[in-house]
């Protein structure tokens, strides 16, 4: 089964209203993360990755 994901960086708050969108929806809630923020480093610059937030639903139906 493909589960569908969706994913927010920055605001936690705008990550909590796409979810809340699914599941009103009626797609099921599996899991969800939260990764970063960190620093990348590409060629040879140093920059902030903000936070990202990512949830997995299972298809309605």
């Amino acid at each position: 089964m493909k589960l569908i994901r969706i994913e927010r960086s920055g605001n936690y708050q705008d990550f909590c209203r796409a979810v809340g969108e699914k599941v009103i929806e009626g797609h099921e809630f599996v899991k969800s993360y939260e990764r970063g923020p960190r620093d990348m480093i590409n060629h040879k610059e140093s920059h902030l990755v903000p936070k990202r937030y990512t949830a997995y639903f299972k298809p309605k139906g």
